[in-house]
């Protein structure tokens, strides 16, 4: 995907849907932001949902508190640039670690 994105006019589209591995996507977002169209682009995140209604927070995405079983499962990459998206994943009690 990020060698795709390469060969096509970012101009050309007013959404660019990602969706796929969280490593793949951030590697999609940083070209996206490297050419100033962040905002444009849409990633579907997947995330372990342990409640699924926004209370147990398993599936938070810090710094904003945004939860992808509430609030998502797709975010604007503008959002997600100040977001640990690509950085942590979280477990099943919400608890952080690294990629």
């Amino acid at each position: 995907m990020t060698q795709l994105i390469s060969r096509v006019d970012l101009a050309d589209f007013a959404h660019i849907c990602v969706c796929g591995p969280e490593v793949m996507m951030k590697a999609v977002l940083a070209v996206l932001d490297r050419e100033g169209c962040a905002e444009r682009g849409q990633f579907s995140l997947h995330r372990y949902m342990k409640c699924g209604v926004g209370v147990c927070g398993s599936c938070c995405t810090d710094p904003h508190g945004l939860r992808v079983c509430r609030d998502g499962p797709v975010f604007s990459g503008d959002v997600l640039l100040e977001s640990e998206f690509g950085r942590y994943a979280r477990d099943a009690s919400g608890s952080r670690h690294r990629v």
